[in-house]
């Protein structure tokens, strides 16, 4: 649901066609905070909020943190 999520609104905001790749990382304990996996063994932070998708937080090559 998520993937999909994303390319819905990478698709609204381009006039072109694109193609992108998602894949998924290790967890890292800066990206707890904001990771709504309920039960996590690796969980080293509480969970604060959800980061909504965005055309900005997306195309970075960085992992989603509350600082970013």
């Amino acid at each position: 649901a998520e993937v999909r999520a994303m390319e819905d609104l990478i698709s609204k905001q381009t006039i072109e066609e694109i193609e992108f790749f998602i894949h998924a990382d290790p967890c890292i304990p800066s990206s707890c905070p904001v990771c709504n996996v309920k039960d996590c063994p690796q969980r080293k932070a509480a969970f604060v909020k959800t980061i909504a998708w965005s055309k900005d937080n997306m195309l970075p090559d960085a992992k989603h943190t509350l600082q970013s």
